[in-house]
């Protein structure tokens, strides 16, 4: 922490430019986002006095595909976006006192963190709920003054209150825990809060796009662990942008609108036996849609038909992108649109047909854009925005004449907030690792991110010089389905080979190669490893030693490019837990470098930050397990650089 005065007098002085750069991506807003920060530090200092204080920011998100799916336990993709609430915080004894643009909020006192009725729907709700569900699950809670505003939408399908939510929670995180509170869990205290203490039901797709940020394919089938994966694409190469339109509808007493959705897709499952629509067969619903029909009536019929189609839907957006089909993503976008006002049924609601602001955006986009990009309902739905990828040289057109419905700043051009895939995590990592050698002012670092994606970083003096990823995400270092660098020439031998199209070998270079590709047996280097060392199987063995040979050339050639190394740094779900692994890949290198490994320290599993190498190793070997949401915490947290 540091004196507010003196994290103003730095914004002023553009100290922070660059990180906001980052965290905003868009240039063009670094003016506006300083003079943003300093107005909320000039407030909190008027309120609570020139005290040392952190800055959090949690970002709204923009549901990309899994239109109201997640509550389900379906599939969802969707986008952190450059627009967030930020926090001026300073800590407190037992009280929590939060001061908001948006509301005035009630002191919230530690000591009483029963649900109180007459806060449902306020903001006092949720912050005692997410305390209260931070302290049951056994982490510290305690005090803060806080100034938080806002730029999120209100009421207009961004998840403002999940941003609300996220930031209250990563606040907890960071005052009394460390930020060592995993960024999924923080989203499922936030869920709590919102279904228990504020009333109002909804899924987890909001609280997790917020608290993980970047663009996630989230799969809810097991809501307690659910699976997150960062879609490693750059959106801006598509020559499309992400507009979202506010309609100037209000989500306001929909409440029950929104409850009728998870209810009668509900209805649904227990028709089949099931709590989850993700559980029921698609073929049993459709061979006995008669029964169902008359038990739940054709309402939740439709509503069902939407969820299996749309569950599939969202499968298809990150295959996709993953392989840079964009004209295949925008079909799917609008067909995830039209399901949506067809089937699922929450474009208007019932209970007032004469306000349509969502259906007259739709129409009048689709009339505007024409073949120049796609659009379709966004979020809850029923009321509040809608969401268009418009083609860049477009976008002023659309903007100019969908603000002639809507209002002058009514359409929203924005970026997906990027905390870069790996690169947060190698930015971690590298920085934990230069934190072990003792903070020298020269180093040379190599981090090896080696999970189902993997890539190697060369760090030198804090700076990443180069790195194996490359224009897409199947570019250097083999991966669990990825096959990495190849020959191009393998491409057009491959395609007359096996008689495929380029698209074809495309799909199979990213989906059927790599450590699935090799060992015949998985893309989990867990089945991998069980299959070797249990039975001896001779692929598994080959996939293993081939990995290595590949991981230890970019070691070998980061240490000619910066003229040795000091340190390597293995992180993520290989890297931290396989073993054998790491000892191939050091074995591979350990004359040219002289590193050498501590086998009993290799051996040994452990969620800390360790040293596995020889005391007589010239290079320092670490594990250090990621924590890209640290480093974006400290980025998006401390402001401070430190």
């Amino acid at each position: 922490m540091i004196k507010a005065t003196i994290i103003k007098e730095d914004f002023k002085n553009g100290k922070y430019n660059e990180l906001l750069k980052d965290i905003y991506v868009d240039e063009s807003l670094i003016d506006y986002q300083q003079t943003r920060y300093i107005k909320a530090i000039e407030k909190y200092i008027d309120l609570y006095g020139d005290t040392d204080v952190e800055i959090y920011s949690a970002p709204g998100r923009s549901e990309v595909g899994g239109n109201h799916t997640d509550h389900q336990h379906g599939c969802v993709l969707a986008a952190a976006v450059n627009l967030d609430a930020i926090a001026v915080v300073g800590r407190n004894n037992n009280i929590i006192k939060v001061l908001s643009d948006d509301f005035d909020i009630a002191p919230i006192d530690l000591n009483d963190l029963e649900i109180k009725k007459d806060e449902i729907g306020t903001s006092e709700a949720l912050i005692r709920g997410v305390c209260s569900r931070l302290k049951e699950l056994g982490y510290t809670i305690g005090g803060f003054n806080a100034f938080i505003t806002s730029d999120v939408l209100m009421g207009a399908g961004l998840s403002s209150s999940a941003a609300f939510e996220t930031i209250i929670g990563t606040i907890i995180s960071g005052l009394y825990n460390d930020m060592k509170i995993d960024p999924v869990l923080i989203a499922q205290v936030g869920q709590y809060a919102e279904n228990v203490y504020f009333g109002k039901p909804c899924g987890l797709m909001d609280q997790c796009a917020s608290s993980v940020g970047s663009l996630i394919n989230i799969d809810f089938k097991d809501v307690e662990k659910p699976v997150v994966v960062k879609v490693e694409v750059d959106f801006s190469k598509f020559g499309h942008s992400l507009c979202i339109v506010d309609t100037k509808g209000s989500h306001a007493d929909l409440t029950d609108e929104y409850a009728a959705i998870p209810s009668e897709m509900k209805k649904v499952a227990n028709y089949f036996g099931k709590e989850f629509l993700r559980e029921v067969d698609e073929e049993a619903f459709f061979n006995d849609i008669a029964g169902v029909r008359e038990v739940c009536k054709d309402r939740a019929v439709l509503r069902a038909i939407h969820l299996f189609a749309e569950n599939k839907r969202v499968e298809g957006q990150v295959e996709a992108l993953n392989t840079s089909d964009f004209e295949e993503f925008k079909k799917l976008i609008k067909a995830s649109g039209d399901s949506s006002y067809k089937f699922l049924q929450n474009v208007y609601a019932n209970c007032d047909v004469q306000n349509q602001s969502v259906s007259i955006g739709l129409a009048m986009s689709e009339k505007i854009i024409g073949e120049n990009g796609v659009c379709r309902v966004h979020g809850g739905g029923f009321a509040g925005t809608i969401q268009a990828f418009v083609k860049d040289e477009f976008v002023p057109i659309y903007k100019e004449k969908i603000e002639k419905v809507f209002g002058k700043d009514s359409c929203h051009v924005l970026k997906v907030r990027k905390y870069g895939a790996h690169g947060t995590s190698h930015k971690y990592v590298s920085q934990v690792a230069l934190e072990m050698l003792g903070n020298p002012k020269h180093s040379r670092i190599v981090v090896c991110h080696l999970g189902n994606g993997a890539s190697i970083s060369a760090v030198q003096d804090g700076v990443c010089i180069d790195t194996s990823m490359g224009f897409t995400p199947l570019a250097g270092v083999m991966m669990g389905t990825r096959c990495g660098d190849v020959d191009p020439s393998i491409m057009p031998y491959l395609c007359k080979k096996l008689d495929k199209t380029p698209d074809e070998i495309l799909d199979i270079y990213n989906k059927k190669s790599g450590m699935l590709g090799i060992s015949g047996i998985s893309s989990d280097s867990r089945d991998i490893e069980n299959a070797l060392f249990k039975t001896g199987d001779e692929r598994a063995l080959l996939t293993g030693l081939l990995y290595a040979r590949i991981v230890s050339k970019f070691i070998g050639s980061y240490f000619v490019e910066m003229g040795g190394i000091d340190a390597i740094a293995f992180t993520a779900g290989v890297g931290e837990n396989a073993s054998y692994l790491r000892r191939l890949i050091i074995d591979n290198v350990s004359r040219a470098l002289g590193v050498f490994l501590n086998e009993e320290a290799n051996e040994t599993r452990s969620k800390e930050n360790r040293l596995i190498s020889h005391q007589y190793s010239k290079v320092d070997v670490y594990v250090i397990p990621t924590n890209e949401e640290v480093m974006i915490a400290r980025d998006t947290v401390r402001v401070l650089g430190l």
